[in-house]
């Protein structure tokens, strides 16, 4: 399998909400965008959590709860190394979340979440003793979809098997998992601000920057965002993924972000920043994060932010820094022109405060 590289067009990506939102990339003539009207709408999907099925501290049940009551609209039960989870009552009698079927493979040389209703036809998860580039063989042949799991998380979690075309996304944006298990909040949210600080927020620059590097390369990769939720003091959406879908059933949300309409976001209910191309050149942006557009001209792009007021806006292409933007009022909007030399662009909202950068 080739990567996909990116030619002629530009491709829209974005990382919103104080996150990430990946913008318009180039790709094959056959992905390019018409100017006919879509259908379909932003779905909240949290793609890393963990159970007491192994190693998180609450029940599969519990987990549910709380991503219902945070705004999710689909959830993976990510379990490390097992597929145990798929069998809990909780998970078979769901009816309102999309719960994703899902497990984590774990190794010293990285972790990679699995995703997809293929899982149910394996019949163990991949050993944890294979190489990268073997796990993600068996987990492609398997008809999973693959997504690097906190790419340079500090401790020996982090990821050494480098870029493979067979891989569909990386989760560039990944919360805290390191918490101590302790007792007293003001001992735990010491420890998490510490981490945020320190580690976190360095680990999801690196990996913005390397999923950045790969695009000047022309290589086209989907961005994720997710919790890794393990226990409190974190939240089961804090980040998580918003997914452009025509519905928000298993197989449509795996195909969206395999396409790359995602958007990382602080949360289901915080800011958000949407990129939205002019495809047809008539003030009907039509083109969402992910797509890819045949650029004979400069081409009008929207830029949307919505409970951003004081955010800044940055906006990326091939040539680095493209644009820096002021979110100004509860629900902003500004119009600019997208060279026709783009190549990709995506952007990034930040807030004022160092707890809300990305």
């Amino acid at each position: 399998m080739n990567a996909t590289r990116l030619s002629a067009f530009a491709l829209i990506v974005a990382l919103a909400g104080c996150g990430l939102s990946p913008g318009l990339m180039g790709g094959k003539a056959s992905d390019q965008v018409t100017a006919k009207a879509r259908t379909g709408k932003w779905w909240a999907v949290e793609l890393h959590t963990h159970s007491s099925v192994k190693e998180g501290k609450n029940t599969i049940s519990e987990i549910i709860r709380m991503a219902k009551e945070q705004g999710a609209d689909a959830l993976a039960l990510s379990e490390h190394d097992t597929l145990a989870q798929f069998a809990e009552a909780s998970f078979k009698q769901e009816q309102d979340l999309t719960l994703l079927h899902s497990t984590e493979w774990t190794s010293k040389q990285g972790h990679i979440g699995m995703h997809g209703p293929a899982l149910l036809g394996w019949t163990a998860t991949i050993p944890n003793t294979v190489t990268p580039a073997e796990a993600i063989a068996r987990g492609y042949e398997g008809g999973a979809t693959l997504i690097v799991h906190h790419p340079f998380a500090p401790g020996a979690s982090h990821w050494t098997g480098g870029y493979d075309p067979r891989l569909n996304a990386l989760e560039v944006w990944s919360g805290h998992y390191f918490v101590p298990d302790v007792d007293e909040e003001a001992q735990a949210q010491a420890f998490l601000t510490e981490d945020n600080q320190r580690s976190i927020g360095l680990a999801a620059e690196q990996g913005i920057s390397w999923w950045d590097g790969l695009l000047k390369r022309g290589i086209r990769i989907p961005i994720t965002a997710a919790s890794d939720y393990h226990r409190w003091p974190q939240k089961v959406t804090e980040p998580c993924t918003l997914v452009y879908a025509p519905d928000k059933s298993e197989n449509s949300l795996l195909k969206a972000i395999r396409e790359g309409h995602t958007m990382g976001v602080r949360s289901p209910k915080s800011a958000r920043l949407f990129l939205e191309a002019d495809v047809a050149g008539d003030q009907s942006f039509t083109g969402v994060p992910g797509d890819s557009v045949k650029l004979t001209k400069p081409m009008a792009l929207r830029v949307r932010a919505d409970n951003a007021d004081g955010d800044s806006v940055k906006l990326y292409t091939k040539a680095g820094l493209f644009a820096t933007l002021k979110v100004k009022g509860k629900s902003w909007t500004q119009v600019i022109q997208v060279p026709q030399d783009a190549a990709y662009l995506w952007g990034r909202m930040d807030g004022s405060l160092a707890q809300f950068k990305l």
